[in-house]
């Protein structure tokens, strides 16, 4: 808070375009350490409140694409945290669904496409045959929007012969 209040009280050190999503940035951060969140949530609360982050995101960029960064990075954290003590259980194939959009909002922070290791991971526990099918399309269309094609026509013959393996996995 902070940094942002810092950022944010210089206005002629800052780019115009950045203004409100400092603000938007500011006020969630303050919201966010307001909070009583104890380190002794259940998974279950835990779960929830990242999914809860990620419609609050959903939200916030509805409004002003840029703003929801604190919510992706908040859900994403938790969710990294939630997968990295997953045991098999069927939460674990939304939460790499989740993690992967999360992955997407945040994907202009990132040095490499981490949304589709989610969405490959999501296909291939195939525990929900239509949860799997949305992380297949999803990823196809990252894989689409990552090489400036307008379509799966226009992917190098390796990555169609990657989403076909990917699609295999889906019975």
């Amino acid at each position: 808070m902070e940094l942002l209040s810092s950022i944010q009280d210089s206005p002629d050190n800052m780019l115009p375009s950045l203004r409100e999503d400092i603000a938007i940035w500011r006020q969630s951060a303050k919201e966010w350490s307001e909070e009583k969140n104890t380190p002794s949530m259940s998974v279950k609360e835990k779960y929830t409140l990242a999914k809860r982050l990620m419609a609050e995101g959903d939200a916030i960029a509805s409004k002003n694409p840029g703003g929801e960064l604190i919510q992706y990075l908040r859900a994403s954290a938790i969710l990294h945290d939630l997968l990295g003590k997953a045991q098999a259980n069927q939460q674990s194939q939304e939460m790499l669904w989740l993690a992967g959009q999360s992955a997407e909002h945040l994907s202009e922070l990132n040095l490499w496409t981490m949304q589709d290791v989610y969405y490959e991971a999501c296909v291939r526990k195939n525990q929900d045959k239509n949860l799997s099918r949305s992380c297949y399309s999803a990823h196809e269309n990252s894989l689409v929007s990552s090489y400036g094609a307008a379509s799966r026509a226009g992917l190098p013959e390796f990555a169609k012969q990657h989403l076909d393996e990917v699609k295999s996995w889906i019975k």
